[in-house]
C-alpha cells in the first residue's frame, strides 16, 4: 500500500516537472531575440485599412491599396497553409508511429498525412494561379514589397533629391 502511494506521488511530481519544463522552454524560446537581421522580409510592414490619403502621398501610392491588401493577404495565407501542412503531416506521422499496429489508427494517420499533402498541393496550385493572373493583369501579386514601400517613399514627397 505504501509503495503504491509513493509511486503515485512520484508520478504526480514527474508530471508537474514535465509541465514546468515545457512551459519554461516555451517562454524561453519566446524571449530569445531574432537570430539574424541580415535580410529584410519581402512583406515589409502591413499598412492599415485603406481609405483617404496619408499626408505626403501621391495618388499613385493610394491607388495601389487594393493590390496591397490582396498581396498581403495572399502572402499570409500561403505562409499559414505551409505551416498547417507541416503541422498536420507531423501529427499524422506521430499518430502512425504511436498507433501500435492498430489498423484503424494507422488508417487515420495515413488519411491525415494524405490530407496534408493534398492541402499543400492546393496551396502550390493557388500560388501558380495567382502568378498567372498577376502576369495577365500586369500586377506582381506575389511580391508585396513593391507595393508596401510605395513609389512615394522611394522618390520622396517632393520628388527625387529634394527635402522630405
Amino acid at each position: 500500500m505504501k509503495n503504491n502511494i509513493n509511486q503515485s506521488i512520484f508520478l504526480k511530481i514527474k508530471n508537474i516537472y514535465k509541465v514546468f519544463l515545457i512551459n519554461f522552454l516555451i517562454l524561453k524560446s519566446l524571449s530569445l531575440p531574432t537570430l539574424a537581421f541580415a535580410k529584410e522580409l519581402p512583406l515589409g510592414q502591413i499598412k492599415g485599412i485603406p481609405g483617404g490619403y496619408d499626408p505626403g502621398t501621391d495618388i499613385e501610392s493610394a491607388s495601389q491599396s487594393l493590390t496591397d491588401i490582396f498581396s498581403n493577404v495572399f502572402g499570409v495565407m500561403t505562409i499559414i497553409g505551409g505551416l498547417m501542412f507541416i503541422l498536420y503531416f507531423v501529427i499524422g506521422g506521430i499518430s502512425w508511429i504511436t498507433s501500435g499496429g492498430d489498423k484503424e489508427k494507422v488508417e487515420k494517420a495515413k488519411n491525415k498525412m494524405t490530407n496534408a499533402a493534398v492541402g499543400i498541393i492546393v496551396v502550390i496550385a493557388s500560388y501558380s494561379i495567382a502568378f498567372i493572373i498577376g502576369k495577365i493583369l500586369g500586377i506582381d501579386i506575389l511580391d508585396p514589397s513593391k507595393y508596401l514601400a510605395g513609389e512615394a517613399s522611394k522618390k520622396g514627397v517632393l520628388g527625387p533629391g529634394k527635402l522630405e
